[in-house]
């Protein structure tokens, strides 16, 4: 199991998980909203392709929010027992 040090990409996983409080998975700019911390959306994208590598989120479905079709980010099981395990 991949094992993150405390930091952004655990941050970052944990607000993935957390999804939307309807239970959706959420898009880019909702996890950039839903974030403790400020960050640029290319340095969230960096995170995301580096926990995306480690088997952890994955890109999901489109989904028509605001006028335009967004990529929801989504946990794998193995996201999710990272998770569990901290």
């Amino acid at each position: 199991m991949t094992i993150l040090r405390a930091g952004k990409q655990t941050t970052i996983l944990n607000t993935i998980v957390k999804g939307n409080p309807d239970g959706t998975f959420q898009d880019l700019d909702q996890i950039l909203e839903a974030l403790p911390y400020d960050t640029t959306k290319s340095s969230i994208q960096f995170s995301l392709r580096a926990l995306i590598k480690k088997g952890l989120v994955e890109k999901g479905e489109l989904r028509f929010r605001d006028g335009q079709h967004r990529r929801v980010i989504k946990p794998t099981y193995r996201g999710y027992q990272t998770v569990r395990a901290t």
